[in-house]
């Protein structure tokens, strides 16, 4: 876990953050210097949990919060998402990425109105 050493305004209005974390930390970002994002614990409002089903409590669900289920779900059944695991001190902090609009989408969106419209016209 990092801390916020200080922060500049720059001249095109972005700001500039001097970060310090420990080596470990900085070893979890595998040389990524390019598109990493900042997160606070105390950020963290929503609520969700982790659950158990199936034989011998096979499976282990995280569930989506209810506020952001309409969000994420719009729509698709199912839709590619990326998962990264933190592990720091006594906590696990469990980072999933999913696309706003995956690539496929468009396609699929385009071939069911193809096939609505051939059903249409007989």
């Amino acid at each position: 876990m990092g801390e916020v050493l200080g922060t500049r305004l720059s001249e095109n209005g972005k700001v500039v953050f001097e970060v310090q974390l420990p080596y470990q930390d900085a070893l979890q970002l595998g040389g990524q210097i390019s598109r990493v994002y900042l997160f606070a614990e105390a950020q963290m409002q929503l609520r969700s949990r982790l659950i158990r089903r199936g034989k011998n409590e096979a499976t282990t669900y995280l569930l989506v919060p209810k506020d952001l289920r309409e969000l994420l779900l719009s729509g698709e059944l199912t839709k590619p998402a990326k998962a990264q695991v933190v592990e720091n001190g006594d906590k696990y902090f469990l980072i999933f990425m999913v696309d706003k609009h995956p690539p496929f989408l468009a396609e699929q969106k385009r071939m069911r109105a193809k096939r609505t419209n051939k059903r249409g016209r007989t």
